[in-house]
């Protein structure tokens, strides 16, 4: 190793360590179940996003069992009120967020074609993929205003 890539090597002050509550969203399958599982084998606190209630019980009852600290967090994405809801909840319940991993997501579909609309009238993948991570964040960060309905 150079001495150029040793001082770009970060000195961890400062950075999130281990214990600390790291949200996942979209944490009940796929990458965020994965991601989940190793934040949580290495000692993060996960607090795991889902928005079926049966679905997030299962990662956090499997991520208890593996001795890890979990949390379910209910909200569907597809409501920009709910996801604000989520980051106020989450504000709240855990002031000092670690990690904040926007994971969850829409696809295309069955159908690439046939277009969605959220609850909230917006195309379905532009509000669950792309405001629901601004309003989550904006909500957890104060002094930012929410755009939320």
């Amino acid at each position: 190793m150079s001495r150029q890539e040793r001082r770009a090597e970060p000195s961890g002050e400062g950075q999130p360590r281990p214990g600390a509550p790291a949200l996942i969203t979209g944490a009940t399958s796929g990458l965020g179940r994965s991601l989940a599982r190793a934040l949580a084998a290495r000692g993060w606190t996960v607090l795991v996003h889902g928005r079926d209630e049966s679905r997030c019980a299962a990662v956090v009852e499997e991520l208890r069992a593996a001795g890890g600290t979990a949390y379910p967090y209910l909200a569907d994405l597809s409501s920009l009120g709910e996801a604000a809801e989520l980051g106020r909840r989450v504000a709240a319940e855990h002031p000092s967020l670690g990690l904040l991993v926007n994971n969850a997501g829409v696809g295309a579909g069955r159908d690439a074609r046939r277009r969605a609309v959220s609850r909230d009238g917006y195309e379905l993948r532009f509000a669950v993929n792309y405001l629901a991570p601004v309003v989550l964040t904006s909500a957890r960060s104060p002094g930012w205003r929410s755009i939320d309905r």
